[in-house]
């Protein structure tokens, strides 16, 4: 399997394209054990094969539905074992799929062309109807559904007629198919897509007529629409590039639409040369899964297909083909069903009544609003009479066209007849084609131009008495009154706008900001104490604009350029004075410089070593003989006292720059300078921010006595 494909298409679909809204279901009830919640729906497909009629002699032959072998019905129902429809609202994430298939034990999920929707594979643990309610209740579900199957409508027969009755007969009880040939018999740039059970697209009469798409075999996916070598279609049962039918229902509908025309083999289709798609959506019993047709519709669209044509019906909408039948994809290519053969009984049924789906999406359905672009299609006989397997609907079904007895060519490279709505409905997509061979304008793909060559056939049919109450025309196709009905011309362009007014004159420049006359203010941040032994002085400066630049005074020297920190070294002992001043960009330079003063002292004298005690005496001999001692050595002479030594000199206030400060920030910065926050005064100014100071009682750079208060007001803000 190829699975590189369905990969692709999910990744072209990541941005998905707006769709009707969908109504939310009404009246679902439980059913063998499942719910079915909100937009989910149950599929009662019967397992019939609609127009399972096969006319020998105009003899009407009933056929009994059997299910094919590997499908499964419960009640109504028939849908693939082992498989579940599921499509997210949103893309889902690793986590969300991983999520999934834990939740039902799921085998495998496969990404289909729809976006957001997977076919998920069950293990033998659990079963369809498990899967759907427990998937159902996800809450990024947007709905569940078993692979309901639909079946193809008709069945082969046996006889071979040598005429085309429904193409042009004496009686007249046909298409004109040969005057509408003098106006135009097709035309290879109009496409229409089959999908159906394949077709022979080999057959002698169909393989000049056959699609190729510019993606020769071994190249690879060369036109990069995520299928490799799908040069005339493809096949979505097995999932290969060769979609050839083994059933023979598409091709002989194929050879209706376009079998090629005056080649001298075999028959022509309405079409002579109109280029038909083949795309396999039916297995070898003529059953066609609903993944199968939902991929089928979607590869049509987005690669081309200006008509669909579906020869297939159930008896129950499914959200996942009516959700590729309204993307935008999709809404410039015009569906043809067949209105479908009649219940298990083979007698024609009231689709007013029990809709056929996807015919029955022209009106609104619990899958959502009512899709403009379907033709639903009735099938009569050689007499003009609708045909006794065929459904109607005085609101659901569009117009008849010949469905009995019909020759087309079939599969492998035969011709052959069947009956059924399978085969009135190619003749209705083949006028379709003819019409927009006629007038290439309309080949566009738009919406509009789906609706005027459905305008054109549903208007131009031949009304039938037999066929008044039982379609919404009342009437038979006719090939040439449609081809004659011009589509009516396209709406006048809108006048231009007129011209815009001229645009307003630019407002003046702003007027030039005032000059800065303003000079900047001047603080020394750092530098040494008041008194200090230190030869060496190194000070930080600042200003209260940047940038500025700064120069420096010492000892009433010249000024020179300084920057912070400044530092100067073996100074003499004494007092000195440093002055700083700035210079903003503006040139203006600060008027009061900013000054420290500081003395150099000697260090103090070193104090000389306490004397060494002194050693004891050491014992004397006993005295000798009585002698006069000696006189008594002087005693030695005191040490000189010590120098008391001098108390260190407290440092002074030396005030810092508080101006633009919080208050917070001020009272650090005096503190950090041996100075004390005073009185604090809030006042109206609209040069500095509210809550900053703005005036100071003492200047900056002025040398206090320790402890000194320095007064500020701070900011209220602008007057207002």
């Amino acid at each position: 399997m190829k699975r590189d494909a369905k990969r692709r298409i999910v990744e072209a679909l990541s941005e998905p394209a707006s769709e009707p809204e969908e109504a939310p279901a009404k009246g679902f009830e439980v059913q063998d054990g499942v719910h079915l919640r909100r937009r989910l729906w149950e599929w009662p497909l019967r397992a019939t094969v609609l127009a399972a009629l096969a006319l020998l002699a105009l003899t009407t032959v009933a056929v009994a539905s059997v299910p094919p072998s590997g499908q499964t019905v419960q009640g109504a129902r028939e849908f693939v074992p082992g498989e579940v429809i599921v499509r997210f609202r949103d893309p889902p994430t690793r986590a969300e799929l991983t999520d999934t298939m834990i939740e039902v034990q799921a085998l495998s999920l496969q990404p289909q062309s729809v976006p957001n929707a997977y076919l998920v594979e069950l293990g033998v643990t659990t079963t369809v109807a498990e899967a759907v309610s427990e998937l159902s209740r996800q809450p990024n579900v947007d709905f569940a559904e078993p692979n309901y199957v639909l079946h193809l409508d008709a069945t082969p027969n046996d006889p071979r007629y040598p005429e085309l009755w429904g193409l042009n007969q004496a009686s007249d009880h046909d298409i004109d198919a040969p005057e509408a040939w003098d106006a135009d018999s097709g035309d290879s740039n109009v496409i229409v897509g089959i999908v159906d059970s394949g077709v022979a697209y080999d057959h002698p009469d169909l393989a000049a007529n056959r699609w190729v798409n510019d993606d020769p075999p071994g190249g690879g996916d060369q036109d990069g629409n995520g299928f490799t070598d799908d040069t005339n279609g493809w096949d979505f049962i097995q999932d290969d590039n060769t979609p050839l039918d083994v059933f023979g229902h598409g091709t002989h509908v194929a050879g209706t639409v376009s079998a090629r025309g005056n080649n001298g083999i075999g028959v022509t289709g309405v079409n002579w040369d109109t280029t038909i798609m083949p795309l396999r959506a039916a297995d070898q019993s003529g059953s066609l899964p609903t993944i199968a047709i939902a991929n089928a519709f979607f590869y049509a669209c987005t690669n081309g297909a200006h008509v669909v044509n579906g020869s297939f019906g159930s008896a129950s909408p499914s959200f996942l083909v009516y959700a590729v039948m309204a993307r935008n994809e999709c809404a410039g290519t015009l569906f043809v069903f067949a209105a479908g053969n009649g219940g298990d009984d083979q007698i024609g049924d009231d689709n007013d009544a029990t809709p056929e789906y996807p015919c029955g999406f022209d009106r609104p359905s619990i899958a959502g609003p009512a899709l403009p672009n379907i033709i639903c299609v009735a099938a009569t006989d050689a007499n003009d009479a609708l045909a006794g397997f065929s459904n109607y609907g005085a609101q659901s079904v569009h117009l008849a066209a010949p469905g009995v007895a019909v020759l087309s060519t079939y599969w492998p490279a035969d011709y052959t007849t069947l009956s059924g709505t399978s085969m009135a409905a190619p003749h209705v997509a083949g006028v379709a084609a003819l019409y927009l061979a006629r007038y290439p304008a309309l080949r566009n793909r738009t919406a509009q131009s789906v609706a005027a060559v459905k305008a054109a056939i549903l208007g131009a049919v031949d009304p039938l008495g037999g066929l008044a109450g039982k379609t919404t025309t009342g009437g038979r196709l006719n090939a040439a009154t449609t081809l004659a009905s011009a589509p009516p011309p396209p709406p006048p362009p809108p006048p231009p706008p007129p011209p815009p007014p001229p645009p307003p004159p630019p407002p003046p420049p702003p007027p030039p900001p005032p000059p800065d006359t303003d000079p900047p203010e001047t603080t020394i941040d750092s530098g040494p104490p008041g008194t200090t032994t230190a030869i060496d002085a190194t000070f930080e400066f600042s200003a209260d604009e940047e940038p500025s630049t700064f120069e420096c005074e010492l000892d009433g020297a010249l000024w020179i350029p300084c920057t912070s920190p400044k530092e100067y070294m073996g100074l003499a002992l004494g007092a000195h004075t440093l002055r700083v001043r700035a210079t903003d960009a503006a040139s203006n330079t600060d008027p009061t410089p900013a000054v420290a003063d500081w003395t150099i002292e000697s260090p103090p004298s070193p104090q000389p070593p306490a004397p060494p005690p002194q050693p004891p005496a050491p014992p004397q001999p006993p005295p000798p003989a009585p002698t006069p001692p000696p006189p008594a050595p002087p005693p030695p002479a005191p040490p000189p006292p010590a120098l008391p030594s001098r108390p260190p000199a407290q440092a002074s206030c030396m005030v810092p720059k508080l101006k633009g400060k919080t208050v917070r920030q001020a009272g650090t910065a005096l503190l950090a300078r041996h100075c004390r926050l005073g009185a604090i005064t809030a006042a109206f100014n609209g040069k500095v921010k509210k809550g900053r100071v703005f005036w100071q009682s003492k200047g900056a750079g002025r040398r206090l006595p320790p402890g000194s208060r320095v007064a500020i007001k701070v900011s209220k803000g602008a007057k207002t």
